[in-house]
């Protein structure tokens, strides 16, 4: 198994990113594009695989509409 090498901007939860492992593709590529990859260098971090999930779920449910609203008085 691989050694953690990066850790989630979100959570806070170390796992490995096979890109920056110098691998030619990583576990987030069997997920829907739905966030830019962080170009090397520029500060960003990629999401860790439940955080991901999660943060694609959310967008999925804001594009369909479904996201909750609050409630105005009457």
């Amino acid at each position: 198994m691989s050694k953690s090498n990066t850790v989630c901007p979100r959570c806070g939860e170390a796992f490995v990113c096979a890109m920056q492992s110098g691998e030619a593709a990583c576990w987030c590529a069997a997920y829907p594009a739905a966030f830019e990859v962080p170009k090397a260098g520029e500060g960003g971090a990629c999401y860790c695989p439940r955080c991901l999930a999660e943060l694609i779920e959310a967008r999925r449910a804001q594009m369909a509409g479904m996201h909750c609203r609050p409630l105005r008085p009457r």
